[in-house]
């Protein structure tokens, strides 16, 4: 059964029904309505923050434009409550898009500018000169439309919509992508995801949620202030759920909304003073043992549950052709990094040019250049340390270059020793296996154009001789290679020539043999040894 609708089976459908059910045998309509909103919120969060990272401290903004929304639609255009519905869930998505700007900040400047945001669209409504429009600070009544059954059973219709996105995020090359670029958007783009578009339309997502349960919430309550619907513990509240429960899962904000809330209303009302304290005691807990939430109990070992040709740089000047191996070498500082950067699109040139078959390319975004077949490894590692290696290497191979035929998952994890780690996340790989997973992730794009940056870097001499034989093999196969290494007798085993380097500039190319009894070439790598 494919897990998309395990989780449907087992998670959504059954919650629904409960929902559906408790109606008919609790009395507390208004408190069963709640739950569901909260539900809602804290998967709508966990849309925006669970798969990309960003924390939406004014998430209520989209609520209130929703619920707002919803009224002004049946005060003023006698729209039928459903439909009023729909149309404040496509508002809070025309709110989203107003506010795309904010994708360009990250952590703490994004949430205060979110949660600004918010306060803008509040004072908005509120505003006394749009009495007329929105009733300004007076309230809404809209109790024409009150009908708290119907309004309900809206509630989890959306509820059930809003799950099943969540489930299809966690289960689709989409949703992996989105994980992607959570964890390292770099990498992200050098799988070829393009990390702008992921991030628009999950938030779009994540507004249409919010706006759809203002409406459902305007509907059912039908008469409200705007410091109601733009309160901050709507927020707060969904981030909280969401956080205590497990984000980027499907059951973390379910557990989370059902245990706060929960306590909440079995002694938040009575003795606040105890539920601020038992409150507080749980989120430092959770923050100190459980950082990944309440569900990742259930994950823990032991406990686990199935879920060419170019030119770059100031002054330089090189071409490789198709299956041709070059090495830039040179001291710490010559620029060799910084070359494959400009290539790469992680750089954009101030002059001169980068060209792939007689077009321009300075500039373009990795993930096209991607596409295009040019990737690479780093120094450092960047794989994606929460997902498992097959996870990795399933976004590569999702988003890498379309026209030509995939290698197989199993080829890669075997040729470069993976197999036996490929359900294993990332993080818990060597130093060795992460590099392997680097370059294998990169392989799964189809490169034509592959950038090695010191991949040799801390393999022992048996690995560097196996490592070897496998870049040779790709150049066989008709990929160009560009090497930066540090270890000359691995440049010199591997490379059809190479491209020595200083301050940015050319000052040898040819075979690395000869290079070494060059004069120049002797002083600038003493130098750079004795400046390191």
């Amino acid at each position: 059964m494919p897990s998309a609708l395990r989780h449907t089976l087992f998670i959504v459908a059954p919650l629904i029904a409960v929902f559906a059910v408790l109606p008919g045998v609790y009395e507390n309509h208004l408190l069963l309505f709640n739950f569901v909103i909260f539900l809602i919120l804290a998967q709508g969060v966990n849309i925006i923050y669970g798969f990309t990272g960003y924390l939406p401290f004014g998430y209520v903004g989209f609520f209130g434009a929703g619920a707002y929304g919803f009224a002004i639609l049946v005060m003023h255009y006698q729209a039928s409550a459903p439909v009023a519905v729909l149309a404040a869930g496509l508002i809070g998505v025309a709110l989203g898009l107003l506010l795309t700007p904010l994708l360009r900040l990250s952590g703490a400047y994004f949430a205060i500018a979110n949660l600004a945001a918010s306060l803008a669209v509040l004072h908005f409504v509120a505003n006394p000169a749009l009495e007329n429009i929105t009733r300004g600070p007076y309230g809404v009544s809209l109790t024409g439309t009150f009908n708290p059954t119907l309004a309900y059973a809206a509630a989890l219709v959306v509820l059930a919509l809003t799950l099943s996105a969540v489930v299809f995020l966690k289960n689709s090359r989409f949703g992996l992508a989105l994980q992607a670029v959570r964890e390292d958007a770099v990498s992200a783009s050098m799988a070829g995801v393009n990390v702008v578009r992921m991030r628009v339309i999950a938030w779009l997502a994540s507004a249409l949620v919010a706006g759809l349960a203002g409406g459902v919430y305007a509907w059912y309550v039908s008469v409200f202030y705007p410091d109601n619907v733009f309160s901050g513990d709507f927020s707060i509240f969904a981030i909280v759920f969401a956080l205590f429960g497990g984000v980027a899962t499907i059951s973390g904000p379910i557990v989370g909304v059902i245990i706060l809330y929960g306590i909440y209303n079995l002694i938040g009302f009575t003795t606040p003073q105890y539920f601020q304290l038992i409150y507080g005691l749980l989120i430092m807990g959770l923050v100190l043992f459980l950082p990944a939430g309440l569900v990742s109990l259930a994950t823990r070992r032991g406990w686990h549950v199935p879920f060419g040709g170019f030119y770059a740089l100031d002054g330089l000047s090189f071409h490789v052709a198709s299956g041709e191996i070059l090495g830039l070498v040179g001291p710490n500082g010559s620029g060799k990094t910084t070359a494959i950067n400009v290539i790469s699109g992680l750089y954009a040139p101030d002059g001169g040019e980068v060209v792939l078959d007689g077009a321009s390319i300075g500039g373009v975004a990795s993930h096209k250049l991607v596409h295009r077949g040019i990737n690479r490894t780093f120094q450092i590692p960047k794989p994606f340390l929460s997902l498992t290696v097959r996870q990795n290497i399933e976004v590569a191979l999702a988003y890498g270059r379309a026209e030509v035929a995939p290698p197989t998952m199993a080829a890669l994890l075997d040729e470069y020793r993976l197999a036996d780690v490929a359900d294993r996340p990332a993080a818990d790989l060597n130093n060795v296996q992460q590099k392997m997973l680097d370059l294998v992730r990169a392989l799964a794009t189809r490169p034509r154009l592959l950038l090695l940056d010191e991949l040799a870097a801390g393999l022992n001499p048996a690995e560097l001789d196996w490592i070897a034989e496998r870049i040779k093999a790709l150049a066989r196969s008709g990929i160009a290679i560009i090497v930066v290494e540090h270890l000359m007798g691995f440049i010199e085993h591997i490379t059809d020539r190479v491209i020595v380097m200083n301050a940015g500039k050319e000052i040898f190319e040819g075979k690395l043999a000869v290079a070494v009894q060059v004069p120049q070439v002797i002083e600038v790598f003493l130098g750079g040894e004795h400046a390191a």
